[in-house]
């Protein structure tokens, strides 16, 4: 009888969607900004929507995106983008790509002393988030989102 009754109850907990394993939680939005943000400049501006998408040359819509820039040090960027789909994601990091490279042309004929840390930029997609951050500090971004299963 027990070993019915243990059988029913690990079926329903399947069927359910409960196990006694621990779940993964999701990533969100406000979590990965919030992760990042610590790594950029104090004297840091933000922008969000439209202006973000333009900026990366992104046609379309996508959930969320926020972006911040340094005027003291204008090669400090982090930008978040939560597209709508992976695919959406994967593209935008080429968008991100093709940004940080721009970034290094620019500075590279203006600002050579910012083109090491524009070159240690670090861009990154898990689900339907792509991120780009260039900071002083990848290593310790890398780590900030590894600590929230990314």
């Amino acid at each position: 009888m027990k070993r019915v009754i243990t059988f029913v109850l690990a079926a329903v907990l399947t069927m359910t969607g409960c196990s006694s394993s621990s779940k993964k939680e999701s990533i969100t939005f406000p979590q990965i900004v919030d992760a990042l943000v610590t790594f950029m400049p104090e004297d840091k501006a933000m922008q969000e929507g439209q202006s973000v998408l333009n900026l990366l040359t992104i046609d379309g819509e996508v959930r969320n995106a926020q972006a911040f820039f340094s005027d003291k040090e204008p090669e400090k960027v982090l930008i978040v983008v939560e597209a709508n789909d992976e695919d959406s994601a994967l593209e935008i990091s080429e968008n991100m790509h093709y940004y940080v490279n721009s970034l290094r042309k620019s500075a590279a004929m203006y600002n050579p002393e910012q083109v090491k840390t524009i070159e240690n930029a670090y861009i990154s997609v898990k689900d339907t988030f792509a991120v780009l951050i260039i900071t002083d500090d990848p290593d310790g971004a890398k780590k900030a989102l590894a600590g929230m299963n990314w």
